[in-house]
């Protein structure tokens, strides 16, 4: 039976293949990813951080790959949605005090 984890990455990876993109992702790359951000959401840092974010999102030709993927918080990934990373965070980076 696989595990969760397994069952994310599967998804993950199937989405990409369906848009024509690399879904190269493994499950153990998927775990050292959450270990680099410590099981953390790699945007607002909380701790609820179970989704795969696609940096450059799916929409703009981002696939599932070890290079390409973040833990995020649903509120973040949901917030984010296919935007490029960059209009996503400029208004979080305003609103705290960043140029």
């Amino acid at each position: 039976m696989a595990t969760a984890l397994a069952k994310q990455v599967a998804a993950c990876n199937r989405r990409s293949r369906e848009r024509g993109l690399a879904g190269t992702l493994t499950t153990l790359d998927w775990q050292r990813s959450l270990e680099f951000f410590c099981q953390r959401c790699a945007f607002c840092g909380t701790a609820a951080a179970w989704t795969i974010d696609h940096f450059q999102a799916l929409a703009y030709g981002g696939g599932s790959t070890h290079s390409n993927v973040v833990p995020a918080c649903h509120l973040c990934n949901a917030s984010k949605a296919s935007s490029p990373f960059i209009s996503f965070l400029r208004p979080w980076s305003v609103q705290n005090g960043w140029p």
